[in-house]
């Protein structure tokens, strides 16, 4: 794992019920907007900052809106086609 002055790894990417996820930890300012739209999918760690609990089986409508009130846009997510949804 690559670290970066944050001391972790700024930018992870993993798949969500079929999305492409890219969090980019160095601007998680721990708002928790997203915690309350998908409990039980976001999370945030030890650190303060936004991490995915759950990838599989995951309320695809709820993710999405949970990425999306992201204030700082921590999130990037696209479809199965690699096309943006989220910011838009």
């Amino acid at each position: 794992m690559k670290e970066s002055r944050y001391g972790f790894e700024e930018v992870l990417e993993m798949v969500v019920s079929g999305l492409t996820v890219q969090i980019d930890r160095s601007k998680c300012a721990g708002f928790k907007d997203c915690l309350g739209i998908a409990p039980g999918i976001l999370d945030l760690g030890d650190d303060g900052i936004v991490r995915v609990i759950e990838t599989e089986g995951v309320d695809r409508e709820a993710f999405l809106e949970a990425c999306s009130v992201c204030p700082v846009d921590v999130f990037v997510v696209l479809d199965e086609k690699g096309r943006q949804l989220i910011p838009r």
